[in-house]
This record gives structure tokens, C-alpha cells and sequence, in this order.
């Protein structure tokens, strides 16, 4: 109970305080309106003057009170001017009497004693000793350091009265009266007592000369934003505002009391509104103008930030003393503030909420900004007429300083650079970028891309802006919230310090490493520190610097953020498009600026571009190939893709290094990709790019950069050549089997880069330019992904020019060597090569895949390309790298005369392995182990499918057209469809062919697979000897003869057909050549016979010859022993 005691006691303490200070104030008020007319006692509302004005505006009730009948007359008049002027007259008269009045100072002692007590009004006291108001203008200057209840409702009283009329206020006609009469704002003297005073249309027009050039005095200055900073509390004391404002005060802050400045601060919440009058909107504007002259006129700033203020020596910074009787611009306050607390120092929450405020404002309307409104004149005049509402003019103005393209074809800002900085620095006090609900325009265009793309950051954050401009290819966000976040990104990108988010982490590495100022508000470098501070942290953020180099994680990982967001158009990148604006002109249309394809159009021309143009863009694209993200068009058209096949895996930027567009060209093929045409245009439009210099490859290069220099070092930067060079020096180690001169990191990038090229005929720049014509005239309208046109050419070979013959046939060359660089291969086969060869070297992979290829369950896209690959090698020998190889020897002793005899730039048409295929038979010219070995291979995968054997499926075209099967897949059945049909064949040389065939199989068993899966038991049991040179086939047909029970039934049904049709075969071709007796004869079933008897007859010949020669050719003894 005691607590509910003292609460009592302290309550009736309160309530009797009040009581007493009303009487006292009341008393007081009493006694000057006795004494305010000196003889007689006044009545206002008794005199005749005044009778008729005070029955007609003031309630019956107010006559018996001089000063409610004041406050009437002031409050409740619709004009300043509609009393009568003899009225006019007595209610000065009265004021003045008032505000003179001896006891007038006396009873304001009185009532404000224990105020003028404190020393700290000691010089209010010995002013007030002279009746020239000096008291009551030292009591208004102190306000807010009273705390004497009484004594603050007394000046409250005094207020009404005293601002009703400049010349009651003490040494504002001393200070003013020079400017007054200069620039004709009023009257002065006794003769115009008589006249309607028009106090605050003489204060609002002398108003309009603060901070103009030869304007005030600064004494007139000082009084004028005085008087403006002490109407700040209640706007009945500014007079003009008042009568102008009063219906707007009714209509939009009806239920707003007085005082504490409330009806001022919600007026300028409504300042810019359809309904508000036009009056009323230039008087608010002019006292936000004298704010902005001295913050202490705005009132919720100087009460709420004044502790603030001198906290962070606000007052000092801005003049070099901490003197709060200066006039310090609101801006100056602003600025430091600010800067306090992007630093991290505190500042009050209501501090906070009235800047915030005062930054709308100043967003809201570019007439609040004297030096826009100097300074960019022409501009608006020009070109944003009419758009002087809620912010539309500033964001016009911001419109204007983006460049556009001119009569002359040049690219030029319409923006001139007073406006533009004047432009820049008001975005710089507003502090858009920490709330960018300060500006006007950007809330009301964004406010629902926000809500709906950014939900989960409060409206009030600084990364909610953030968060806007990382989605501005977005397709929810409208046009319009595009357009403002884009007007003010363009300034951001100008000054590092505009961005919250980028400069609150990269402050200290910015003072550290890029020369930047300390204070966030020091504008003392020179110009253009904006974009090279940004670019010099840039060039920061590799993380394979020194630690003590390096910038700090935040800053890398915002900067980041920062460059992927203004990679969205060249107009965001300044120290690009100041190099670049004539070659944008020059080179680039303007649907491409449009479409912020710009970098595109200035990469797609890099060789074309100026010198610091080019090294800008050459750096940008380097930059690009190390982060993705920054492919602002990549990334828009394949989120869809980059999403479903995981290609952003990376948890740390630092180790992207591009990996999210080699992803994207690893799967280009697949249907999610090559659907989307912007997709699949984007990563190509990469792939060629990254062709002009290898450092747009930054993978590949890291691998391969010491390699390129000690074997490539003469094929400078151009990287289709440096490809060229170390794809050929692989080749030849590995047929050498020598030790690799690439490293084994560079070898697997080559690998990768290899690829890519065989996939577009576009990322080639050698086949594409020797193939140009070629590829007009018989491939035309063929799309040039997915190997498409070399497919083209492939095909039509024997029609190519000798040229494009040679850039093709090299091509194929490298893919025979290695199958895993042929992309058509790769990708056609993608699922066998998982299900067969996974784990297979991409040399061997072509192998792999022959050797399953007869598997029942392989698919049969891959393998008619497989087949088609094997009949393109087995025309031409060189296309069998192992084969080129291991009879490099053999060739040039058996087979030189064909190669004279051919033209290098042609098909060999399978000549030449045709020769060696002639001597694998012939015993006499034996072929080198290695050599064959691998003719034996060959010849085994022509007899398993017959369009292997050039030459057989050339000539025996139309008797296996007419005898055979052509469609069957079955592994060797069109060969024994021909051997079956021999007799039945037409063609003469088809049967020179089959018969080739026959005896190749006869030179080694295994050659015919058919036959020999059926006799492998056979073989192995009954057959103890080496393959080849016809052992096993003698060793089966002899079996065959003395013990055929001993064969399987199988071998020995096939055993039997095969020798039949080698008899018939004997009978119908005739030997051509002592070569082909020889061959008919060893590989006869009677070949022991034919031996027998050829060597009788031999002998014979031998011996006759012995006597022979002696009966022919005599010599004489003496020959004979001499």
C-alpha cells in the first residue's frame, strides 16, 4: 500500500504544480491586459474599432480575455488581411505596449525566477535590463534548456504574440531594414502602423535570399533562421504558413495537436499529394529550404539529434568549432551522422526515424536542393517539365546522365556535370541505399517486387536494395521498379561509398589498399575515386594472393555480389564505358544496348575495339571466365538448367573458377540446353569468345600455361593455335610411346578443349575458315551445333575443296586417335560408353565400343555412327593411327608405288591397306610382326561386317544389293551371303574380291570369326600350334580328312562348306600371276600333293641338267687343271 500512497501524493504534487502555474500564468496575464493600453484600462472586444471584427470572427465567450481574443484574431481569420485597419492599428498598439511594457519584464522575471536563477541565463537577466525586448528573445533562444513549467507556458503565450509581427521581435528591423528595402520585401517606420502587417510575407521573402549569391547580410541571415528555428515548435507562429496551410492542416492532419513541431512534420508527409494546395506546398518548401540552411529550423531533428550531434562533434566538423549558436547546414548534420554510423558508432533510434524522414524529403521534391534546382535548370526546363511530383524530376535527372545515342551517331550524357554532381551529392546525403524506401519513385514502382522476391528482408534494411538489384533480370519484377533501381544503380556505380551494403564491408580494405578516403562523407579526393576504388578491390579478390594481400572474406564475397549485379549492363561498369563510348557508337546497334547486350557486341568485335577499350573489355571477359555469375545473360536464360543439373555447386566464390559454364557446356547437348536457343546462344557466344585469347579460358590456362611456353611459346595468346600445337604433341608421344612433353593437368584440360571444338563448326576457327565456301555451297541452312556441319562435310568429302579436304582430314585424323574428342561420337554414345567403357582411357575408347558393338543390347544410334566411323578409317590408312604406325615401314616397301600414284589430298579409298592386306597373304613379302598383327585386326572387322572392306563394298555393290541382305546387322552375314553365292555372283572383280576374302581367311583361322567360334575347341584340342600363316586351317582340314568323327558337329558342318566353296573358288578364278599359283596351292587342301610333285619335277630338272651341261659345254684339260 505504501507505493500506492506515494503514487498519490506524487499526483496531487503534479496536479497542484499545474494549477499553479496556470494561475500564475493567468494572474500575469491578467495584469498586463489591465495595464497593456497605458492610462486606461483596454478592452479589445469593447473597442469600437475592433467590436465589429471580434463579434464576427470570435465566440461570444473569448470578449472577456484580451489575449483569447489575440489568439482569435490570429487563428481564426481566413486572410491575413480582412480586419479593418483601425483594427489592425489597436491590436499593434496593444502588442507593442505588451512586449515594452515595464512590468511586461518584470512579471516575466517573475514567472521564469528560478530559471534566471541558473547562471546559465545570467546575460538573459542583465539583458533584460532595457525595455527593448532583449529578455523575452533571450528566453525564446534557451527554450529547450528550461524546465520551469510556468516559465515554458508563458513564452508559449508569448510566442503567438510576438511572431505575429517582425517588428516586435527585438533587432530584426536593426538587422533586417538594409534588406528589406534592397530587395523590396515590406515597409518599415511608425507611418505603416496603421496599415494590415504582413510580417511573415516580409520573413518568407527575405527567406528566398539565403544561400543565394550577394543575398543577405549575415546578421539579416542569422535573424531569419532564428526566428525560422523558433517557429519550428508550433506552425501558428509562422503566420503565412498558417492561413495558407489551414484546410490542408484540417484535411490531412485534422486529428494532429499542436506543438513539438507534429503539424509541420505531418504536412510534409502529405506535402506532395494530389489534394494538397498548391499555397500550402510552397510554403512548406520554403521552410524546408531554410532547414536546409540550419538544422536547427527543422524541429524533430534539433530536439532529437542534438545529443547525437554533439556526440560525434557534428557541429565542429562542419565549422571547426563546437559553437551550437552557428548555423550548420542540414546536410553537413546528415552527412556525419551517417558517417557515424557506417562506422558503427551509435545513433539514436528517433535521430534515426527523423532523418529518415528529412531523406524522403529531399528525394520527394528536387526544389528542397537549391543547387539542383541552380544547377540543373536547363534539364528540367528541357527535359523533365511537369515532373516536379513525388521524386519524378530526380529520377528524371538520373535518366538523363546515363549516355544516349545522338544525331551524329555518338553516345553522349544529356546531363551536364554541375547537374550530375549536384545529382550525385544529394543521392549521397539521402542515403537512398540504406533504405530505399527514401525514395519516392523506387517504393511505390518496387514495393511488390519486394514483397514477393525479397520477403524475408524487413522493408527498412539495407539489403533489401541488395536484394532487388541481384534480381533485375528477374521476370516477376516490372519494368518500372527495373527502370528506378537501374537509374540509381548507374550513380551507385560511380561512387563506392553509395553502396550501404558494399561499403560497410569494404571500407577498411579500401582505405588500405585503394587509396580511399577515411570519412565516408570526404569528398576531397579527386573525382572519379568512385569507380577506381571498385575496380581496385576487384583486382583484390583472387584468393591465390598473398594473405597479407588479400582482402578481408565480406569485402571479397560484396564485391562479388556487386560486379555480378552491374554485369547486368555496361552502363553499371564505368570504367568500361567511358573507354568504350565510341566503339559502342561505332560498332554496336542500339537494339543491343537495348537489350543490355552491349559486353556481347563489344566481345564479338574485341580485335576491332581501341586500344584502352579492348584492354578493358579483354580484363571484364577475363573476370567473366572466372565467375560465371557474371554472364548476367547465361545466367538468366539457363537458371532453369544451371538449377536442375546442379551446376552451381561451389560453396566458396573463391573456388568457382568458371565451373558453373563448364558445366553448361558438358551437358549443351542434352535437351534442357539445346531447347533453350538463349541458352544454348549464350554459352556459345563464351565458347567463341574465350577462342580470342587463352586467358578468357582460366582453367586451361592455369594447367597448360607452363607447357604453352617451353613447346607453344611462338603461338602467342591465340588459343585455337595453341590447341593445335599441344594436341599434336600428344599424338605424336603417344605413338611414340614417349615420355609425355604435356603434363598430365594440361593433357586432360586439352582434352576438354578438344571436345568443344569438334562440337561447333564456330568454336574451330581453322576448319571454319578453310571450309567457308564448302560449307556455303553443300551445307547450308545446317545448324552449326552438335557437330552438325562437320557431319556435313564428313559426308560429302569427295566434293570438298582441296583445302577444306586437308582441315577436315586433320580433324579426323586427331579423333581416330582419340574417339573421346569426337563429339558426335561422344555424345551419340554417351550411354554406352557409361555402360561399357566407363573406366576406359579416351585413346582406347573407340575400341572399347567396336568390341561391344555386336552386343544385343547396344544401341543402335551408336552403333551406325561406330560403323560409319570404321568405314571413314578402313579408306584411309592414315586414319589408323596404330596401323600408320606399326607399318610406316611396311607401307613405304610394299606399297610406294600406290602412294605416288594417289593424291595426298584425297581418299585413299582403302588402297593402300588393300596392299597390305595383299601382302599379309603373300608368304613371300612377309610383313613386319607388328605390322600384322595389326592388319589381322582389320581384316577381322571387315569380315565381320562387310562395309569395313572398302573395296569389296565399292565393287560388290550391286551383286550384294541383288544376293544379299543388305539390313541384316548380324555379325558377318553379308560376307557369308557372297560366299555362298560365289557361282551366283556378276561381276568379275566382285568375285577377284570374295575370293580375297576366302584366302584371307584361310591365311588365319581366326580371321573368319564365324567359322572360328564354331572350331575354337576344335583348335585348342586337336591343334597344338602358333596362329597364323594358314597353320590352323591346315591342321582342321586335314582333321577334317583322316578324322572328320573327331570334329564337332558344328566346325564340322561350316569346315565342310568353307572347303567346298575354296575348291570352287579354285575353279572359277584363274591364277593371274605366279603369286597367286603360289597362293592357290599353299593354302589347297592338297597342297602336300602339289609340293610333292613340284619338287619330283624339280628334281628331275636338276639332275637331267647335271648331264645335260656336260654334253653341251666341253673344256679342255689343260681349262681344267690350270
Amino acid at each position: 500500500m505504501a507505493w500506492q500512497k506515494t503514487c498519490f501524493l506524487s499526483s496531487c504534487t503534479i496536479i497542484i504544480t499545474i494549477f499553479y502555474t496556470i494561475t500564475c500564468v493567468t494572474s500575469f496575464t491578467s495584469t498586463l491586459e489591465s495595464n497593456a493600453t497605458s492610462p486606461a484600462k483596454l478592452q479589445i472586444a469593447d473597442d469600437p474599432r475592433c467590436a465589429a471584427d471580434v463579434a464576427r470572427i470570435c465566440s461570444k465567450f473569448m470578449k472577456s480575455s484580451n489575449f483569447a481574443v489575440l489568439e482569435c484574431l490570429h487563428n481564426e481569420r481566413k486572410e491575413d488581411d480582412d480586419l479593418d485597419p483601425q483594427c489592425h492599428h489597436l491590436v499593434w498598439e496593444f502588442k507593442r505596449n505588451l512586449t515594452t511594457d515595464n512590468r511586461f519584464r518584470e512579471a516575466a522575471k517573475g514567472i521564469c525566477s528560478k530559471t534566471l536563477q541558473n547562471k546559465t541565463f545570467a546575460d538573459c537577466v542583465t539583458q533584460g535590463d532595457d525595455n527593448d525586448g532583449r529578455l523575452l528573445s533571450c528566453l525564446f533562444d534557451r527554450e529547450d534548456q528550461i524546465g520551469e513549467t510556468s516559465c515554458t507556458q508563458f513564452l508559449g503565450k508569448m510566442k503567438s504574440i510576438v511572431f505575429s509581427d517582425y517588428r516586435l521581435i527585438y533587432k530584426f528591423t536593426d538587422a533586417c531594414g538594409a534588406d528589406i528595402r534592397t530587395h523590396t520585401c515590406g515597409r518599415l517606420g511608425s507611418v505603416d502602423s496603421n496599415l494590415p502587417h504582413s510580417q511573415g510575407e516580409t520573413i518568407g521573402c527575405l527567406a528566398k535570399f539565403i544561400d543565394v549569391k550577394d543575398g543577405l547580410s549575415p546578421s539579416c541571415e542569422k535573424q531569419i533562421l532564428r526566428i525560422a528555428e523558433l517557429q519550428s515548435e508550433d506552425f501558428h507562429l509562422d503566420r503565412p504558413l498558417f492561413f495558407a496551410c489551414r484546410d490542408d492542416r484540417e484535411r490531412f492532419c485534422g486529428r494532429v495537436p499542436a506543438g513539438e513541431g507534429r503539424v509541420y512534420k505531418c504536412l510534409m508527409k502529405h506535402k506532395m499529394e494530389r489534394d494538397m494546395s498548391l499555397q500550402c506546398r510552397e510554403m512548406l518548401l520554403s521552410r524546408q529550404l531554410l532547414a536546409n540552411a540550419d538544422y536547427k529550423v527543422n524541429r524533430g531533428i534539433n530536439k532529437a539529434c542534438r545529443p547525437d550531434i554533439r556526440l560525434h562533434s557534428c557541429q565542429a566538423a562542419a565549422g571547426g568549432v563546437e559553437d551550437e549558436s552557428r548555423h550548420v547546414r542540414l546536410s553537413h548534420i546528415l552527412l556525419c551522422l551517417e558517417s557515424a554510423m557506417k562506422k558503427g558508432k551509435q545513433v539514436s533510434g528517433s535521430c534515426q526515424a527523423e532523418m529518415l524522414d528529412y531523406r524522403r524529403q529531399l528525394m520527394e521534391d528536387y526544389r528542397v536542393s537549391p543547387d539542383i534546382v541552380l544547377n540543373c535548370r536547363t534539364e528540367i526546363e528541357q527535359q523533365c517539365k511537369g515532373l516536379d511530383k513525388s521524386g519524378q524530376t530526380i529520377h528524371c535527372l538520373m535518366k538523363l546522365a546515363q549516355p544516349v545515342r545522338v544525331k551524329s551517331g555518338e553516345k553522349k550524357s544529356p546531363l551536364g556535370d554541375d547537374c550530375r554532381i549536384k545529382i550525385e551529392d544529394l543521392i549521397k546525403v539521402a542515403d537512398v541505399a540504406s533504405d530505399f524506401r527514401i525514395d519516392p519513385v523506387l517504393w511505390s514502382a518496387c514495393r511488390s517486387a519486394a514483397d514477393i522476391l525479397c520477403r524475408d528482408i524487413p522493408a527498412g534494411d539495407a539489403e533489401l536494395l541488395t536484394c532487388l538489384t541481384d534480381k533485375l533480370d528477374d521476370g516477376r519484377m516490372g519494368e518500372d521498379c527495373k527502370s528506378s533501381l537501374f537509374e540509381l544503380q548507374y550513380f551507385f556505380a560511380r561512387d563506392f561509398s553509395l553502396d550501404a551494403m558494399l561499403y560497410k564491408a569494404c571500407a577498411a580494405d579500401a582505405v588500405k589498399y585503394c587509396d580511399a578516403p577515411g570519412d565516408w562523407h570526404d569528398n576531397s579526393k579527386t573525382p572519379g575515386r568512385g569507380p577506381l576504388t571498385f575496380a581496385c578491390l576487384y583486382r583484390r579478390i583472387d584468393a591465390d594472393k598473398p594473405p597479407a594481400e588479400q582482402l578481408s572474406r565480406p569485402c571479397r564475397i560484396e564485391v562479388r555480389r556487386v560486379m555480378r549485379a552491374r554485369a547486368i549492363s555496361i552502363r553499371l561498369q564505368p570504367e568500361i564505358e567511358e573507354v568504350c563510348l565510341q566503339d559502342l557508337s561505332r560498332l554496336c546497334s542500339e537494339n543491343s544496348t537495348e537489350n543490355n547486350a552491349e559486353m556481347e557486341c563489344l566481345q564479338s568485335n574485341l580485335a576491332a575495339l581501341k586500344l584502352e577499350c579492348r584492354e578493358a573489355v579483354t580484363t571484364f571477359t577475363q573476370r567473366e571466365a572466372k565467375d560465371t555469375k557474371l554472364d548476367r545473360i547465361v545466367m538468366k536464360a539457363c537458371r532453369v538448367a544451371i538449377e536442375q543439373l546442379g551446376c552451381d555447386k561451389s560453396e566458396d566464390d573463391d573456388e568457382e573458377e568458371g565451373q558453373i559454364m563448364q558445366c553448361l557446356i558438358k551437358h549443351k547437348a542434352e535437351q534442357i540446353i539445346f531447347k533453350n536457343k538463349k541458352c544454348l546462344c549464350g554459352i556459345e557466344h563464351f565458347q567463341i569468345i574465350s577462342l580470342k585469347n587463352i586467358s578468357f579460358s582460366p582453367k586451361f590456362k592455369k594447367a597448360c600455361w607452363t607447357d604453352i611456353k617451353k613447346i607453344c611459346n611462338d603461338r602467342a595468346a591465340d588459343k585455337a593455335q595453341i590447341v593445335g600445337c599441344l594436341s599434336e604433341h600428344v599424338r605424336n608421344d603417344t605413338l611414340l610411346s614417349a615420355k609425355h612433353t604435356v603434363s598430365r593437368d594440361c593433357r586432360h584440360q586439352l582434352h576438354a578443349e578438344l571436345l568443344q571444338r569438334s562440337e561447333n563448326i564456330n568454336l574451330d576457327p581453322q576448319l571454319e575458315s578453310a571450309c567457308h565456301d564448302d560449307i556455303k555451297n553443300l551445307c547450308e541452312g545446317i545448324e552449326a551445333g552438335l557437330s552438325k556441319v562437320t557431319e556435313c562435310l564428313r559426308s560429302k568429302r569427295k566434293d570438298l575443296s582441296a583445302k577444306c579436304f586437308q582441315s577436315l582430314f586433320a580433324r579426323e585424323k586427331e579423333q581416330a586417335f582419340d574417339a573421346g574428342i569426337d563429339f558426335d561420337l561422344v555424345n551419340s554414345c554417351s550411354a554406352m560408353i557409361s555402360k561399357y567403357c566407363n573406366d576406359v582411357d579416351s585413346i582406347k575408347l573407340f575400341g572399347c565400343l567396336k568390341q561391344n558393338k555386336y552386343d544385343p543390347k547396344f544401341d543402335g544410334k551408336c552403333k551406325a555412327l561406330l560403323t560409319e566411323r570404321q568405314v571413314e578409317y578402313s579408306k584411309d590408312y592414315r586414319l589408323n593411327p596404330v596401323l600408320e604406325q606399326k607399318c610406316k615401314m611396311d607401307i613405304k616397301k610394299f606399297c610406294g608405288e600406290i602412294l605416288i600414284q594417289l593424291k595426298i589430298t584425297k581418299d585413299f579409298e582403302g588402297k593402300v591397306i588393300a596392299c597390305l592386306k595383299k601382302h599379309f597373304i603373300d608368304k613371300k613379302k612377309t610383313l613386319s610382326r607388328g605390322c600384322t598383327g595389326v592388319i589381322k585386326d582389320v581384316i577381322e572387322d571387315a569380315h565381320n561386317d562387310y562395309k569395313l572392306d572398302a573395296q569389296l563394298a565399292e565393287i560388290c555393290r550391286v551383286d550384294i544389293s541383288n544376293l544379299c541382305n543388305v539390313d541384316s546387322e548380324e555379325k558377318g552375314k553379308v560376307e557369308q551371303c557372297l560366299m555362298d553365292s560365289f557361282g551366283k555372283i556378276s561381276i568379275v572383280d566382285c568375285q577377284t574380291q570374295v575370293f580375297r576374302i576366302l584366302t584371307e581367311a584361310r591365311v588365319d583361322v581366326q580371321v573368319d570369326e564365324v567359322l572360328y567360334n564354331a572350331c575354337k575347341f576344335d583348335v585348342n584340342m586337336h591343334c597344338n600350334i602358333s596362329p597364323g600363316e594358314g597353320r590352323g586351317m591346315v591342321c582342321l582340314l586335314a582333321l577334317l580328312k583322316s578324322n572328320p568323327g573327331a570334329l564337332l558337329p558344328e566346325c564340322k558342318q561350316l569346315l565342310t562348306q568353307r572347303r567346298d566353296l575354296w575348291m570352287l573358288a579354285a575353279k572359277v578364278m584363274s591364277p593371274e600371276s605366279l603369286n597367286d599359283i603360289y597362293a592357290q596351292v599353299i593354302l589347297s587342301p592338297s597342297r602336300n600333293y602339289f609340293l610333292i610333285v613340284a619338287a619330283t619335277a624339280i628334281g628331275i630338272i636338276f639332275v637331267g641338267g647335271l648331264f645335260c651341261g656336260r654334253v653341251t659345254k666341253r673344256i679342255t684339260r689343260e681349262m681344267k687343271i690350270r
